[in-house]
């Protein structure tokens, strides 16, 4: 009896002190549960039901989810998935807007939709901050000779809590702004277990090890059993 509790004891002791285990949540925001078939939609209360806010867009313009198929009757773009994507329309001139997140992100990807001729695209610069602090960028100054097909980025954290998007058309692009579709927020989330206090340790142990001195105590007044 007194080998059973002691092993038990040693379990449990094993088990609190096991450290948290944590893993990633992502979900991705494609757009394509707006209805945009009447015309451009302001994106900034679709973000705000994920916790992202659209903030310091460039003056006259608005970040808007589109219907592909408005776009030169949908033989422009090549979007990751259909119907919408998300652009930043209203200038010609060098435009930018920025996503805050509620949640601090692991990884922001995003994807910019393929082209089909006579598109174009502008220069586009992506930044990941942790405040004022930048943590990774990615970008692409050849915009107008764009991929065929829709292509990825991934900026890294930790802690990514703001991105910043920005398109410089200079009055040549087809597009005031970078078409983006299919947004992977990525944030840890952590196991329910938490680590214990060294206090709860100690009383576990404490208790334990009573259980075993009465346990012991048992077995010795225990008189023998005859044949």
């Amino acid at each position: 009896m007194t080998k059973k509790v002691l092993i038990l004891a040693a379990w449990c002791a094993t088990m609190l002190a096991y450290p948290v285990s944590s893993f990633a949540s992502s979900i991705t925001l494609n757009f394509d549960s707006v209805n945009a078939t009447g015309g451009p939609v302001d994106a900034t209360a679709y973000f705000a039901s994920f916790g992202v806010t659209v903030a310091n867009v460039s003056g006259g313009t608005q970040v808007q989810i589109m219907d592909d198929a408005t776009l030169y009757g949908g033989a422009a773009l090549v979007p990751a998935s259909s119907p919408n994507i998300l652009m930043q329309n209203g200038s010609n001139d060098p435009v930018s807007f920025e996503l805050d997140f509620a949640t601090a992100l692991t990884t922001f990807q995003f994807t910019i939709p393929g082209y089909q001729s006579p598109s174009s695209y502008p220069a586009w610069q992506a930044y990941a901050y942790n405040g004022a602090t930048l943590l990774d960028s990615a970008s692409d100054f050849l915009g107008f000779f764009q991929h065929a097909g829709p292509l990825s980025y991934t900026l890294d954290g930790p802690n990514i809590t703001r991105v910043i998007l920005a398109s410089q058309n200079g009055h040549f692009a087809a597009f005031s702004g970078i078409p983006l579709d299919d947004l992977v927020l990525t944030a840890p989330e952590t196991d329910v277990v938490a680590a214990p206090e060294p206090a709860s340790l100690t009383l576990l142990g404490t208790g334990l090890l009573g259980l075993a001195r009465a346990a012991r105590r048992r077995t010795r007044r225990t008189p023998p059993v005859n044949a």
